[in-house]
């Protein structure tokens, strides 16, 4: 796989993690009608887990950003959160090591 192909694949992979992300965020909101609907969708079997979920996305947006960012030689990086440090690391190394087996 060539870099433009995975840079390509990263970018696709992004935009598909932020509609989720878009429904997710919606989904913590506990006052919300369509709230089970919306979990259901997202395949969340506890409403406790959203918050988790949501979280778990956003590791794995900033990992693609990031690493899409390293393949196109910018110096950018995403600025990760307190807590998260270890889960996007450790999607970072997924990555990569997907990307390499191919």
């Amino acid at each position: 796989m060539t870099t433009t192909e995975m840079i390509r694949t990263l970018k696709a992979r992004v935009k598909e993690l932020a509609v989720l992300q878009k429904k997710g965020k919606r989904a913590r909101k506990t006052l919300i009608p369509d709230r089970p609907a919306l979990l259901h969708e997202l395949g969340i079997e506890a409403p406790e887990d959203a918050p988790r979920h949501v979280w778990r996305r956003k590791a794995l947006i900033t990992a693609a950003l990031n690493l899409s960012l390293e393949l196109r030689g910018r110096p950018y990086r995403h600025g990760v959160r307190k807590g998260l440090e270890y889960a996007v690391e450790a999607e970072s190394s997924r990555l990569r090591s997907e990307f390499a087996a191919v």
